[in-house]
């Protein structure tokens, strides 16, 4: 028998399916449910519970699971974390094989399949925060700044249209290794996962305890170049342009020359640049299928 912590993002009413897969955890575990009530709860609640739970589960989507994994590395507790996806965005739930369904939910935490992997953190002026999936700058910053106060349907792509209009865009420098580019960026990923923005495999390398943080650039391209390479992101595929490059490392700092360019965090909006980004190795256990 575990203790789990369950921290629910209390944005969401608790749908039939969340209400199913804690029974299904009560009867075979002791389980508290926390329900978050303001941005950044749940971090806090994630200290709490990390004294006191075996196993921490994040309720919502990318942004929830991002809090909860702050709230691990800050508490410097031993704990082993996973997340049920019911967010807007479940890019990390997704491409990890982690469904919604309650039942194979709970057989995931029976068969106790524990990994040690990676976290990324970065560094800037608004201090340090980790992500377990992928950070970017550019227009990915650009629209989580925006997101919480946009209204009505389809607000991801309305924000990224609008993102290449009213955004211009940063000119950097990106330094890793013995690597450096300076380019005017529409966005550079920096990546522990490999899916982020509601389906986009970004980075098809990246793994999520391999030491390391894959990185997509993509530079200075149109709206129009940008639409059509969308379906080869969907599909996982590797973009063959001459603006576009990848490359990996454990550190990458972000030098910035000219605009503003802002940062994301799984999805989080995090200050503007320059910044640093780096891989924490097996920093967190995590129970995947």
């Amino acid at each position: 028998m575990k203790k789990i912590a369950v921290i629910v993002n209390g944005k969401k009413r608790f749908s039939s399916r969340i209400n199913r897969m804690i029974e299904l955890l009560k009867m075979e575990h002791t389980v508290q449910v926390m329900t978050t009530e303001y941005s950044g709860h749940a971090v806090d609640l994630a200290i709490d519970a990390c004294g006191a739970a075996n196993v921490l589960v994040a309720a919502g989507g990318d942004g929830t699971l991002n809090e909860v994994v702050n709230g691990i590395c800050a508490s410097g507790k031993s704990t082993t974390l996973s997340v049920y996806p019911c967010g807007n965005g479940n890019d990390f739930a997704t491409a990890m094989g982690i469904g919604k369904h309650p039942e194979k939910f709970v057989a995931m935490i029976r068969k106790n399949c524990v990994r040690e992997i990676d976290v990324g953190v970065v560094t800037n002026d608004e201090g340090k925060k980790f992500f377990i999936n992928i950070a970017s700058i550019g227009i990915g910053g650009y629209v989580a700044q925006k997101i919480n106060e946009a209204g009505g349907v389809l607000k991801y792509p309305r924000l990224i249209v609008e993102g290449f209009f009213r955004m211009k865009k940063a000119e950097v420098v990106i330094r890793w290794g013995d690597s450096k580019v300076q380019a005017l960026v529409l966005t550079a990923a920096f990546c522990n996962g490999t899916t982020f923005a509601n389906g986009l495999v970004i980075q098809p390398d990246a793994r999520l305890d391999d030491g390391l943080l894959h990185s997509c650039l993509i530079g200075d391209v149109s709206v129009g170049e940008y639409v059509k390479n969308l379906r080869r992101l969907k599909k996982g595929r590797k973009l063959n342009h001459p603006k576009v490059g990848y490359g990996f490392g454990e550190k990458y700092t972000i030098e910035l020359i000219d605009g503003e360019c802002h940062i994301e965090t799984d999805g989080e909006y995090f200050g503007m640049c320059p910044a640093v980004f780096e891989i924490e190795k097996e920093k967190i256990s995590f129970l995947l299928p």
